[in-house]
């Protein structure tokens, strides 16, 4: 069994890319992984977005690690009109969330951004080295999810044309 978190993205372009890959064998599989490591290399901003059933946290950071946007919004329309005004001005954001499915994930993607499902064990692992003593708590989930995403598929992780697998 092939471990997920090293899969290409899950795009539509990356599906076509892999139907194509088994048509065309290494080559065309090459093409649509290197594909997948430029459209994560485009991005400029990586989000880290803790879920829950009434309200989500979210916190967003620049290339440098900077936090750029950091939001705590309700889980019903204005809050998700919130979200996205506000991520608006986030020009290239790919966005890690600890589930691969479910309403916040299908929005994040109606949004129009590149959604990175994280393990749970992978989520707690990410919190451990923010927070060593187990405290855990929305915001610094959401705060250490964001740069989450560039330690996976930075230039060493895209070698070979590996990334996280998104969702869309």
């Amino acid at each position: 069994m092939s471990d997920p978190s090293s899969a290409a993205p899950v795009t539509p372009a990356a599906t076509a890319g892999a139907m194509a890959s088994a048509a065309g064998g290494p080559a065309a599989a090459a093409a649509a992984a290197a594909a997948a490591a430029d459209r994560f290399a485009r991005l400029t901003h990586f989000g880290g977005f803790d879920w829950a059933s009434a309200e989500h946290q979210f916190v967003a950071v620049d290339s440098r690690g900077q936090i750029a946007l950091s939001l705590r919004f309700a889980n019903d329309a204005r809050g998700w009109a919130l979200f996205r005004e506000k991520v608006a001005a986030l020009p290239a954001l790919g966005v890690a969330i600890e589930t691969c499915c479910g309403p916040a994930v299908e929005r994040l993607v109606d949004a129009g951004l590149a959604v990175y499902p994280m393990n749970p064990k992978a989520a707690e692992r990410y919190r451990d080295r923010k927070a060593p003593s187990g405290a855990k708590d929305d915001a610094l989930d959401a705060w250490s999810f964001a740069p989450a995403s560039p330690t996976r598929c930075g230039p060493t992780a895209t070698a070979g044309g590996r990334c996280w697998p998104r969702t869309r």
